[in-house]
């Protein structure tokens, strides 16, 4: 939540930057903790402060780049987690029988201060248009005078035309400007034979034009920032975000949790720490494959993207089966949660809605491992009881996204008749 707000106040660079260097920093300071307590402090809250600056911003800069191909753009962005779930359990294994714990955190935290280096690889959206091909003085039939260039310079015409709501005055320069360069009214020579006095003038004349629509324009810039919202709060009436907010809370309370659980319960039935984790690099491999499909396919339109989400619910008693099921329909999962929100809300509102999501789904996190853990397993319940718990939050997760046309149609409703409030009261006044 807090993340996006300061992306919109910072840029998401900043934002992002600083959270590689602050989840770097958390895994290396827990190197040197000799106290398992301070691992809350290092591990927990700063690596985890850091990867929450990090995520949500990218996530959220994906889903404003893209338009016709969000969905598998989304889909490549995020399959980076199904990669590491498939590479970085078998790797910490590696490393903590090599460097022990110390080591292994050490590595990690040089690892992750990458993000950083990544972040300085994200781009505005401004950098991406296309620039205004400039004016060609042979094109003219003169010389590079330097009165005339400065006359007749590009950066005068963007400086005016790039003032909104200034569309008379574009037209008349550009008028101007035709009259000029045109063969018909003024013979090129005429324009190099105009003294440099006058010449001086008019272009002093036009500079200060263009200063004073600058000037205009900058203070319209600086009062829209002022008035720009960090955060859209009219979300929290909005009944297509609920729907969707309620939905991610309860997935998200079975799906991390299953990658906690299953190599656990695996033990439990007689298998070797080494094929447990296993299981979790089948779960990584087939959540990878299942977020750039599922993108791929849900770009396609060929049915609705609600309908590719509640597929997540796919279970079966073979650990492996259930693994491989469970990555795939579950990348399905991560990979249409923003795009889903896009395509509802608007990408006006993406980085709100998705900050709010991003802050429901850490409520539904946080009490599954109490709820779901080894310990709590061991003496009040079985492991099964576990995943039986985990599929009926998830199922419950799954039932709000089915009322979204109803909800689509109250909202609509709604905004007519305000719009209808307002047109009869500009009538009335």
């Amino acid at each position: 939540l807090g993340a996006n707000v300061l992306a919109l106040r910072f840029t998401c660079r900043k934002v992002v930057f600083i959270g590689g260097v602050l989840s770097g920093l958390g895994f290396i300071l827990s190197t040197f903790v000799e106290h398992f307590d301070l691992l809350y402090l290092t591990f927990a809250v700063i690596t985890g402060l850091g990867y929450a600056l990090s995520y949500s911003p990218c996530v959220v800069m994906v889903g404003l780049h893209f338009k016709k191909r969000r969905s598998l753009a989304n889909g490549i962005s995020v399959s980076g987690s199904g990669v590491g779930s498939f590479v970085v359990p078998n790797l910490i294994r590696w490393l903590l029988n090599l460097y022990g714990l110390p080591g292994c955190l050490l590595i990690l935290g040089g690892l992750t201060l990458n993000v950083s280096v990544c972040a300085l690889l994200i781009r505005p959206l401004s950098s991406y248009k296309k620039r205004q091909p400039e004016l060609r003085y042979t094109e003219l039939g003169v010389t590079k005078d330097a009165g005339f260039q400065q006359l007749l310079n590009t950066q005068i015409c963007e400086s005016l035309s790039g003032n909104n709501g200034q569309a008379s005055r574009k037209e008349s320069l550009s008028k101007n400007f035709s009259e000029f360069s045109s063969n018909e009214l003024i013979p090129m020579a005429s324009l190099q034979n105009i003294p440099q006095e006058e010449l001086k003038d008019l272009t002093s004349s036009v500079c200060d034009c263009c200063k004073c629509c600058d000037r205009q324009k900058s203070s319209t810039n600086r009062s829209h920032k002022k008035t720009q919202k960090l955060f859209d709060w009219s979300l929290m009436s909005n009944p297509l975000f609920i729907i969707y907010a309620l939905s991610c809370g309860f997935g998200n309370f079975a799906y991390p949790n299953v990658f906690l659980m299953l190599p656990a319960h695996a033990e439990n039935n007689g298998q070797d720490r080494n094929t447990a984790a296993l299981l979790v690099s089948i779960i990584g491999i087939t959540d990878l494959i299942g977020r750039l499909f599922f993108g791929w396919f849900s770009d396609l339109k060929l049915m609705p993207r609600l309908l590719n989400r509640c597929s997540v619910m796919a279970t079966f008693p073979a650990l492996v089966t259930y693994a491989a099921l469970y990555g795939l329909f579950a990348g399905s999962y991560m990979a249409l949660i923003s795009v889903m929100l896009a395509d509802v809300l608007g990408v006006e509102k993406l980085s709100s809605a998705y900050g709010l999501v991003m802050l429901v789904m850490s409520v539904g996190l946080l009490p599954g491992p109490l709820i779901c853990g080894q310990r709590t397993a061991r003496y009040y319940w079985h492991w099964n009881y576990s995943f039986v718990l985990c599929g009926v939050l998830a199922l419950i997760g799954s039932i709000p996204p089915l009322f979204e046309p109803c909800a689509k149609q109250y909202v609509d409703a709604r905004e007519a008749k305000k719009i209808n409030v307002k047109a009869v009261t500009k009538s009335l006044v």
